[in-house]
Parts: structure tokens; sequence; C-alpha cells
């Protein structure tokens, strides 16, 4: 049972048993595979250090993911029939979505590296069981859906590598062009398989790591969210400063402790409830305020897969059905169920924190309300009035989505809507 505990953590990082305080431990194998394929700079090196870093990035991007799509948009400018562009489309959406995310992830690796060490502020502490219940929960799915989209892209990657040997013959990863024929001799092909090979499982690591720490992110927000409906709960039953552990060196806890060293005076004034209502709502704003920054800085990634999966998952089926080879269905349908999970897990998690929140009008009625004077009780029902509205994950500018289940649904219904008409004219 040790060797395999070991070997699951090697292969998966998993753990049988997380440590709430160090919320981090669940975003272990994102700032892994980050390290390894150049997406974060060192955060304690030199200034030198961090430039040799970055040329490493660079040369990894340019080499494996500018220059293999280059490839790849090279065959979509000579699709001359439906089946061409669903076989040019089917990876090339893949690869464009792919290079605007690191885009936008290399631009804004400061904000990110600063957000994701906020996960380990003091203030999201767990402070009783029921609190702990729902951490555990955010980092069970932080490492249940890393697992996940890491196999099944990775068993993608592999399927695609050992087909050509499975159909016996000459034959490319992925839909490409290149100035030279690449059958011409084993050892032509053997290069150009080797570089289409690990250029993606290189594109996979981009993928899985970068998708994985956004879906780690929003999944500690549901965490707090959740934490916040049980300390709801709790209001008039337990005095203020029960959930608070200020650490001084934390700039959150720093530039809140002048707000919450008035706690105490408030609870003399008006009681100790209202005091532990008003760090509630201190608690609450510092939520919205990692929230809003996440979705502030992945809010065109997220957009941008979104609608990416529309037309990748209907070229993908009509890719499926329409292969008569049997190695080649296989390895599409392995390759539509990587694209459905990579987009089911942001609305899975997005869905949560949606959910967490419809249910704080329930967690209100275990609250001491009756217990509460005339000023705590109007304010209660003023802050109730705030939270019990629906609050959803949103991304976009003009066009905006939530990350909800129901957007779920509408991205496959849309796919085959727009794959219903293709093969009708395919047919």
């Amino acid at each position: 049972m040790a060797f395999l505990n070991t070997l699951l953590f090697r292969l998966f990082f998993w753990k049988n048993l997380w440590d709430p305080r160090n919320r981090l431990e669940s975003f272990k194998r994102q700032l892994t595979l980050l390290k390894w394929i150049g997406l974060w700079p060192p955060l304690d090196g030199s200034d030198q250090r961090r430039l040799l870093y970055r040329i490493y990035g660079w040369t990894l991007r340019i080499v494996f993911l500018y220059a293999f799509t280059l490839t790849q948009v090279m065959f979509f400018l000579n699709v001359e029939t439906v089946q061409d562009l669903a076989n040019a489309l089917y990876a090339l959406m893949t690869q464009l979505t792919l290079i605007v995310k690191l885009r936008i992830f290399c631009s804004k690796i400061d904000p990110i590296q600063v957000l994701v060490l906020r996960v380990r502020c003091s203030m999201f502490h767990p402070q009783c069981d029921a609190e702990t219940k729902e951490v555990l929960r955010a980092m069970n799915t932080t490492w249940f859906f890393g697992t996940l989209f890491h196999v099944v892209t990775y068993a993608t990657v592999t399927f695609w590598a050992i087909s050509p040997a499975l159909k016996g013959e000459f034959a490319l990863l992925l839909p490409s062009w290149f100035p030279f024929d690449y059958r011409q001799s084993a050892w032509v092909y053997g290069a150009v398989w080797f570089y289409q090979t690990l250029s993606l499982y290189i594109c996979a690591t981009f993928n899985v790591a970068t998708d994985t720490m956004i879906i780690g992110l929003i999944s500690h927000t549901g965490g707090q969210v959740g934490r916040l409906g049980v300390l709801f709960s709790k209001m008039g039953h337990v005095a203020p400063g029960a959930k608070r552990q200020i650490d001084l060196s934390c700039k959150i806890c720093n530039s809140l402790s002048p707000l919450l060293n008035n706690i105490e005076k408030l609870a003399k004034i008006h009681g100790e409830p209202y005091a532990y209502l008003i760090e509630l709502i201190l608690f609450h704003k510092e939520i919205l305020r990692f929230a809003y920054e996440v979705v502030d800085i992945f809010n065109v990634s997220i957009f941008s897969q979104i609608m990416a999966s529309v037309i990748i998952i209907c070229m993908t089926a009509l890719k499926v059905i329409s292969d008569r080879n049997v190695v080649s269905m296989i390895g599409n349908l392995i390759y539509l169920l990587t694209m459905i999970c990579q987009i089911l897990q942001f609305c899975y998690v997005g869905n949560d924190i949606s959910y967490s929140t419809g249910k704080f009008n329930e967690m209100a009625i275990f609250s001491n309300y009756p217990e509460f004077n005339k000023t705590t009780a109007r304010a209660f029902l003023i802050y109730l009035t705030k939270v019990i509205q629906p609050a959803d994950i949103k991304v976009g500018k003009v066009f905006k989505f939530s990350l909800t289940l129901s957007t779920f649904l509408w991205i496959l219904k849309t796919s085959y809507s727009y794959f219903a008409v293709l093969n009708s004219v395919r047919s």
C-alpha cells in the first residue's frame, strides 16, 4: 500500500489526506508542470536567472508551439472540401486558442504568482470541522480535475503517437504541411514524427498546466464561499474573533488589521453579533476581491476556450463519423472526450460557486436571529438581501457566459447543431 501511495503521488501528486491550512498542496502538480515548461519564473531568483528562464520559456514556445501551429495553418490554407475543413480545424483551433491563452498567461504572470501565493493567507484557514470540509472539498476538486484532464490529455497524445505504427503507414499525427516530402525515407519520416510527438506533448503540458491552475483558483474561491455560508449560520452562536487569525506578514491581513482591531469596540457598543457580522462582511469582501482578480486575469482565456470548444467539438464529431479507419476513429473519440473534459471542468467549478451562494438563505435560518438587537437585526437583513442574490462567474465582454452546467449543455447543443448542418452538407 505504501508503494502504491508513493507511485500515485509521483504520477499524479495524489494524497489521501490534505492539510487544509496548506491549500497550495493541491496546486503542486500545476506549479511543477509550469516550472518545467518555462511559464513560472523563480520568485526568489536574481534578475539574470529570471531572464535566462524567460529565454528558455520563449524557446520552447517558438519551436514547439508557434512553428508547430504554422505547419497546421499552412495545411488549412489548402482545404477544398468539408472533410478537409474538419481535418484542419479540429486540432488547429486548439492550437490557436492555446496561443491566445499563453500570451495572456505570460503577460500577466506577476499578478498570477501573487494571486497563487494569496491562497496561503491565514484569513482563508478553516476554524471548525464544517469549514474544514468545505476547504477539503475545494482541494479535492482541484486534484480530481487536474488528474482527470492530465490522464485524458496524455492518453490522447500517446495514442496519436503510436497510431502510425497501428496503421502501418507513414502518417502524420496531425494534418500539417511541410516544404518537403516526409515519406521519402524512414529517417525523414522519423524526424518529422519525433518533432510532432514532442510538440504535442509540450503543447498538451501547456494546456494541462494553465487550465488546471485556473480551475484550482476558482475552486479555492468556491471553498471559501462555502466557508462563508458556514460562518453565516454561526452568527449569534459564537463570539467575534473565533474565525480571525491575523498574520502581519501577510499583506492582506496587514491591510485589514486596522479594521479588525475595532471589532472589540463594536462588540461593546452594539453587541457581539453585530461585531461578528462586520467580520463576516470584511471576509466576504476579501473573497469577492480574490474572485474579481481571477476573472479579470483569465476572462479572455476562458471566453476564448468556450467559443473554440463549440467549433472543436463539432469538427471532431464530424471527423469521427467520417473516418473509415478504426485507429483514427478511436483517436478522435479520445480527443473528443478530452475536449469535453476541458470545458466541463470550467463549468463545474463555476457552477459550484453558484450553488454555494444559493444556499446562503438556508444557512441564515441557523443563525441566532431572534436574539439580535434592533441594530444588528437591521444590518443582518440588509446584508442578507445582498448575499442571497445569484452570483455567477461570468466571462466575456460584449457576450457574457456564466460558468455553470447550463453553459456546458449550451456548448454541447450548439456544437451538435453545427455538426448536423455540416454533416448534411458533407452527405
